[in-house]
């Protein structure tokens, strides 16, 4: 994520990116200040325990699949829901995406952050849809 370009237009993350860089415990994308849609594949960033978005004001569209940000995974429901659900409240996890101007859409695939029981914050998203 270093390498890329702060300029970037358009930021596409493949499935199953991520998951293995134990050290990335943040995600906070406001260096891409010229960001207009992000688009986050299944399963990823497992590991991350802050999510951030503040003050891109060309940003538009947002779409992350199924089974990001978070530990749990489909396997993990389908054999043992029980264990799963006990994973879903960890308060330290906190999502944030504030004060994007031209944010129109915001779409979060299922189980994605089940596990985040910390603040969650949506503010300043005057054209959200």
């Amino acid at each position: 994520m270093n390498e890329l370009s702060s300029s970037l237009k358009n930021l596409v993350i493949p499935n199953n990116s991520f998951n293995n860089v134990s050290d990335m415990t943040e995600l906070n994308l406001n260096r891409f200040y010229g960001l207009e849609s992000i688009k986050i594949g299944d399963s990823c960033f497992k590991n991350v325990q802050k999510f951030e978005i503040d003050g891109l004001d060309h940003l538009k569209t947002i779409k992350i699949g199924k089974y990001s940000f978070t530990e749990i995974t489909e396997t993990d429901l389908l054999t043992d829901w029980d264990a799963s659900i006990e994973k879903c409240w960890n308060e330290s996890k906190s999502f944030h995406i504030l004060n994007c101007q031209s944010l129109k859409s915001l779409e979060v695939g299922m189980i994605s952050f089940a596990d985040f029981a910390g603040d969650f914050e949506l503010d300043n998203l005057e054209k959200l849809e």
